[in-house]
């Protein structure tokens, strides 16, 4: 039941922070929609294009103000921050911790709207695996935090 409200509570989120756009809309071929099996293809695409790094990730969808990118992850990710975007992970396969607030040593720019830094602490760690979604506000750090052995597959959501 967990599931079905964070999903019920994504969606609403989403309809409301992209403006209502669906709703508005009388033609319906803006529509998108990804199969189990199309996102193992894509997932397997990645795996091959890692070249050691342990993360991959692909844009599946992008708009003015909203995103989506397939994430396939294998090792702990740097601090980062979106100045003005939400993420919500959707997260399909595996598990991971992920740290949200606290305080970053090593913070630099890395592009418009979005930071980096080098170590992250404090703040609130969250347990995810497949079925969760965790959503993380805009201008909020945020580490995915990745087990040795372990993967994590998740569609990330991106609304302003």
């Amino acid at each position: 039941m967990r599931a079905l409200t964070s999903a019920t509570l994504t969606v609403l989120l989403l309809a409301w922070g992209c403006g209502g756009a669906a709703a508005r809309s009388p033609d319906p071929s803006g529509a998108r929609l990804w199969t189990a099996a199309d996102l193992r293809l894509l997932d397997k695409s990645l795996i091959s294009e890692m070249s050691g790094t342990g993360v991959a990730y692909t844009y599946v969808l992008r708009g003015k103000a909203y995103g989506a990118l397939l994430l396939h992850r294998e090792t702990t990710g740097d601090p980062e921050l979106h100045v003005k975007v939400n993420d919500f992970f959707v997260v399909l396969g595996g598990e991971a911790e992920v740290r949200v607030g606290g305080r970053v040593a090593g913070e630099k720019a890395a592009g418009a709207g979005e930071k980096r830094g080098r170590d992250l602490v404090g703040g609130m760690l969250y347990k995810v695996a497949a079925g969760d979604i965790l959503f993380v506000p805009a201008n909020h750090w945020l580490q995915v935090v990745i087990a040795q052995g372990e993967v994590l597959r998740a569609m990330v959501i991106k609304a302003q």
